[in-house]
């Protein structure tokens, strides 16, 4: 007897078509595993390296909170530096040095702060050295003319420093030895502000100018007149000499009196009149002569 139908054949290995296929499969799954992978790995590193770097900063912080109520950190020493015209204790007392501060709880920046505050204080640097030692060096604004301005109960005098800002009111001392600047449109603003008044701010560029000319320095001046819209006028003191000042380039305008200073002298003996208002010329006028 003959069967009939299909034999059946054992099962064979996979095509190659097949294969491709799978390894596509493949590769695109190791492509989408990728990231995770390299999570893992930053994580497994982030787990080694973090914990030591976790437990350091948490000893360094519980140092510091231990230290900042210790007295061994008490600033038991605090050296001031650059004082010419503050007082240090009532300096100390503002800047919020008095009692003496913890340093390892005190905040520079605040310090500072509080000492830039002062009107007479420019610049300050602040060291710690521990365990209980503090250095403050301040660099102090100097004084360079007296700015009479006008104000309600009348003129005001105030002390400046050569970008304007206000130091105090003036006593009778700073008139004396400082150049008078005359002819301020605006009040004066308060103690440790800057005058914006551009009259004021052309006064005192002018005034930075004369520095080093024999003729007109800053320390034989007596007054900067700053009331005339075109022109700036300079009276020296204990003379009649008159330094007439009109337009920009005062750097070069008095670098060229400055060179010529000694010529003139020789020549005209005392000087009556200056006028820089020429960008190549400077015009003088001796007291012995018309011109």
């Amino acid at each position: 007897m003959r069967w009939f139908g299909r034999k059946r054949k054992p099962p064979a290995g996979r095509s190659p078509a097949r294969k491709r296929r799978w390894s596509l499969v493949k590769k695109r799954i190791s492509r989408w595993m990728e990231p995770v992978r390299t999570a893992a790995g930053w994580a497994s590193v982030l787990i080694k390296v973090g914990w030591p770097m976790a437990a350091t900063v948490a000893l360094a912080w519980a140092a510091i909170v231990a230290g900042s109520s210790s007295p061994i950190f008490t600033a038991a020493e605090v050296e001031v530096r650059g004082l010419r015209h503050l007082e240090r204790d009532g300096l100390l007392l503002r800047a919020g040095l008095e009692p003496a501060p913890n340093l390892l709880a005190m905040s520079l920046n605040d310090v500072a702060a509080r000492l830039l505050a002062e009107p007479w204080v420019a610049r300050v640097k602040l060291e710690r050295h521990l365990p209980n030692r503090l250095v403050v060096e301040v660099v102090e604004r100097e004084a360079v003319a007296v700015v009479r301005a006008p104000g309600r109960a009348g003129p005001t005098d105030v002390l400046v420093d050569g970008a304007g800002v206000v130091l105090r009111a003036a006593e009778a001392g700073d008139r004396l030895r400082l150049p008078h600047v005359v002819g301020a449109r605006d009040p004066a603003p308060r103690p440790g502000a800057r005058f914006t008044d551009p009259h004021v701010v052309a006064a005192l560029a002018v005034l930075q100018a004369t520095e080093g000319v024999p003729l007109m320095g800053r320390r034989s001046l007596a007054v900067i007149d700053c009331t005339y819209a075109d022109r700036i006028i300079l009276r020296g003191r204990g003379s009649e000499a008159v330094v007439v000042v009109r337009g920009g380039h005062l750097e070069r305008k008095f670098a060229r009196l400055k060179t010529v200073a000694a010529e003139l002298k020789r020549r005209h003996g005392s000087i009556r009149y200056i006028d820089l208002s020429f960008d190549r010329r400077v015009i003088v006028k001796g007291a012995d002569r018309e011109g």
